[in-house]
C-alpha cells in the first residue's frame, strides 16, 4: 500500500495512475529498461513472432505481463474468465508433444488478483489435460490462485500487449 501511495504521489494523484500502460508503470518502479510488444487485431505479427518474444523474455529471466482486450462484438473475454482492460503476469511458455502427435504452444499465467482464471481450453478443469502433461509442466492447479494455462491461439485473441522489463 505504500509503494501505491508513492506511485500516485509521483503522479500528482490516483486517477493518474489508474490503468495505464505496463512498460510504463515497470520502468518507473524498477529503473530498468522495457520493451512493448502489441498484438494487432488483424494477426500481424505472426503468432511464431509472439511466442519469440516471450520464450527470449522468460529465457533471460526478465518480468512479462500481458493486457487483455476490451470486451468487443468479437471478443467476449468475461465469458472465459479473463477481466478486460487488465493486466496479467506471464510466468511460463512451453511447447508440449500432444498424445496424437501434435506441438502445442501453451502459456502459463496469473492474474494478480488471485481469481477470475481463464475458463477455455487448458484452463485447470479443462478436459485436455492429462496425468503426464500434468506432470511434464509441474501443473497442479489449486483453487483461487489465479494461475492457469492457455493456448498461444487463444492468448493471442484476449490479449493485446506483451511487456519485458529486462530487470536482472
Amino acid at each position: 500500500m505504500l509503494l501505491e501511495k508513492a506511485f500516485a504521489k509521483l503522479f500528482l494523484n490516483y486517477h493518474n495512475i489508474d490503468g495505464g500502460n505496463q512498460s510504463e508503470a515497470l520502468n518507473v518502479l524498477t529503473g530498468a529498461p522495457t520493451k512493448y510488444f502489441s498484438l494487432k487485431e488483424n494477426g500481424i505479427p505472426a503468432l511464431d513472432q509472439i511466442w519469440i518474444f516471450i520464450t527470449n523474455a522468460l529465457e533471460n529471466k526478465f518480468i512479462v505481463t500481458s493486457a487483455s482486450r476490451g470486451e468487443s462484438t468479437v471478443i467476449n473475454n468475461s465469458q472465459k474468465g479473463i477481466v478486460s482492460n487488465h493486466a496479467y503476469s506471464i510466468l511460463k511458455a512451453k511447447e508440449i508433444l500432444l498424445p496424437d502427435g501434435t506441438m502445442e504452444r501453451l502459456i502459463m499465467m496469473r492474474n494478480p488478483w488471485g481469481n477470475h482464471e481463464w475458463t477455455g481450453d487448458w484452463s485447470d478443469n479443462s478436459p485436455l489435460w492429462t496425468n503426464e502433461i500434468r506432470k511434464k509442466l509441474d501443473y497442479y492447479p489449486q483453487e483461487g490462485d489465479g494461475t492457469f494455462w492457455m493456448r498461444l491461439l487463444d492468448f493471442d485473441t484476449h490479449f493485446d500487449t506483451i511487456c519485458s522489463c529486462q530487470v536482472q
